[in-house]
């Protein structure tokens, strides 16, 4: 090592420069060889379009909860950092709260396609900045623009957006607010006719309270298209609704909500076959959906999902709707209707219901919904329980049951045991139930009764549900003084359980979660009639006393596998 001599010549400050500048050579010559040895790192001999592609996957995990949070990849070592800069395509995805580095961005995206869309927990963004964005519309290859952002600027930057956009694939532009929006707000917004015609390679469109043109290019060529709640003055005339469906031939999915024609004409239409839809979801009056059905033709496999909107004051006829729903996948369609293996039922205030069937092959992949059905009625009056067990019987008969094994219910009141049995009583593959909530009661009410005689697929069998094997309750309440009517007495589900095991079709499995007054004496009755009881060892909703004494270590009955797992989680409605 050599270093500048020091002599008494030099003043401190030029002996000082002189050190600093060897340590500073030197340091170089370490990072040097930091480097050379970094290359001898596995990951160091990756080609650099496969890092970048990591790099791609850790920014599209992170950018909805932390928009920046992914750019530490580029400070790990300076070889990381010199590929971050050199890939255009990580920088696409703008964050628009941030105006410094959305004009970065720009800059270091060059010249590829870019994302626009909200991002991070507050996704509200200045006027300037989206239109410091927007002027690269030429290069946007999804755009995503809500009044959320924007507030009440968000007409003036639709109405700013020019006739091309020649990358453009998705679109998403929504003029308004759920209902359920704290502010109440129900806005909606009109997008110029000239706005985006010229999308050659628009996929994607999503329109919420938005006034268009039904005649505009924007609905053509689309394989996915949603229309939520077009203000009534927008609606079309039912030839302009069709033709625009027609001009999308290759449809894979569709969903309309509040946005068919007044003119009540459908059904003079000729019908539409969409060979290629996979998912198809329709949200309506009743008058509004039979006739649209009627003039839809789908492949078998094509999950539909069916919200009825009708006044509680008039107990809908469904039969006419199930009719249509049935012949929806027959039409024009060679394949056969899949297998329904298990079934999700969700019913609120006895006027709300929510049917969901799910085929045997796609039953862990919760989306995969071979067919949802939801009655919403405009206002909250339950429904006597005799209409709404002939409701019940409807829905639940929209698809063949004889291959349902699943059974999960979730209700917050009470319905009729002898409907449960009717529908589901039967079944000879059923050997899992779930009930949540005030379902418990009606279900355990079933497990001991007969199904009527009649049915179609032979002599009814001794006992409601003679296979079934498992049953898993959860958020019930079991009964002590005073407690709600729809509360579990443990005696009276023992009594049913001894009942099942004395007329041979023992319950082999009982699950108990998040339950409210079960003690550890409970389970431990259950345990000596039921051979597998899995419990969480919750004991809330007692006395101060019955609280003390629930957290006896003698008493703690779980394992650490018992706490929060559910078997069945995958494909039925979680816990």
């Amino acid at each position: 090592m050599t270093m500048s001599p020091i002599n008494g010549v030099q003043t401190a400050d030029e002996n000082r420069r002189l050190i600093d500048f060897d340590i500073s050579r030197h340091e170089k010559d370490i990072q040097e060889l930091k480097t050379r040895r970094n290359t001898f790192a596995f990951i160091s001999c990756l080609p650099p379009e496969i890092i970048c592609g990591i790099f791609l996957l850790v920014r599209d995990e992170a950018i909805n909860w932390m928009p920046l949070g992914w750019i530490r990849v580029s400070h790990v070592c300076r070889h990381w950092r010199n590929m971050a800069l050199t890939c255009p395509s990580l920088w696409t995805c703008l964050p628009l709260r941030e105006s410094r580095w959305t004009e970065e961005m720009l800059k270091r995206s060059k010249m590829a396609s870019l994302i626009v869309r909200p991002n991070g927990r507050n996704p509200s963004v200045s006027t300037s900045t989206m239109k410091m964005a927007l002027s690269h519309i030429l290069r946007i290859k999804e755009l995503r623009l809500h009044i959320q952002e924007l507030g009440n600027n968000l007409q003036e930057v639709i109405s700013s957006l020019p006739k091309c956009a020649p990358r453009l694939e998705i679109l998403q532009l929504s003029m308004g607010t759920h209902l359920h929006h704290p502010f109440g707000r129900n806005d909606t917004g009109r997008i110029p006719e000239d706005t985006l015609c010229e999308t050659p390679r628009l996929r994607q469109l999503e329109l919420s309270h938005c006034e268009f043109s039904w005649n505009s290019q924007l609905l053509s060529g689309l394989t996915h298209l949603t229309l939520n709640r077009v203000p009534s003055n927008a609606r079309p005339s039912s030839t302009q609704f069709m033709d625009a469906l027609r001009n999308s031939p290759n449809l894979q999915l569709l969903d309309l909500q509040v946005c068919f024609p007044v003119d009540g004409a459908l059904s003079t239409q000729s019908p539409i076959y969409f060979q290629h839809l996979q998912s198809l979801s329709l949200e309506g009056d009743l008058s509004e959906l039979e006739p649209l059905l009627k003039r839809f033709s789908i492949p078998a496999a094509s999950m539909v999902e069916i919200a009825c909107k009708h006044s509680v004051t008039d107990i809908p006829n469904f039969t006419i709707l199930l009719s249509a729903i049935r012949n929806l996948r027959l039409e024009s369609s060679s394949s056969r209707l899949p297998v329904t293996r298990s079934i999700i039922l969700d019913i609120a205030l006895s006027c709300s219901f929510i049917s969901r069937f799910f085929p045997s092959e796609l039953r862990s992949q919760p989306h995969h919904t071979l067919i949802a059905l939801s009655w919403r009625p405009v206002g909250l009056v339950p429904l006597p329980t005799t209409e709404f067990d002939a409701l019940f019987r409807q829905i639940c008969n929209i698809c063949p049951l004889d291959d349902v094994a699943k059974l999960s219910c979730d209700s917050t009141t009470n319905f009729s045991p002898q409907a449960i049995v009717d529908v589901f009583g039967g079944l000879l593959g059923l050997w899992s139930i779930k009930s949540s909530a005030g379902a418990a009661l009606p279900i355990l009410h079933a497990m001991t009764m007969t199904p009527s005689p009649g049915s179609e697929t032979g002599p009814s069998p001794p006992i409601a549900f003679p296979a079934l094997r498992t049953i898993a309750l959860a958020n019930v309440t079991f009964q002590q003084d005073d407690d709600p009517p729809d509360a579990v007495d443990v005696d009276y589900m023992q009594q049913q359980l001894i009942e099942r095991y004395e007329r041979g079709f023992e319950v082999h499995e009982l699950r108990l979660y998040d339950c409210f007054r079960l003690s550890a004496e409970d389970v431990k009755v259950l345990r000596e009639i039921v051979v597998d009881v899995t419990w969480d060892g919750c004991e809330t909703g007692f006395s101060d006393e019955d609280e003390e004494s629930s957290y006896d270590g003698d008493h703690m009955d779980y394992g650490a596998g018992d706490l929060f797992y559910d078997p069945d989680g995958d494909y039925f409605m979680p816990f």
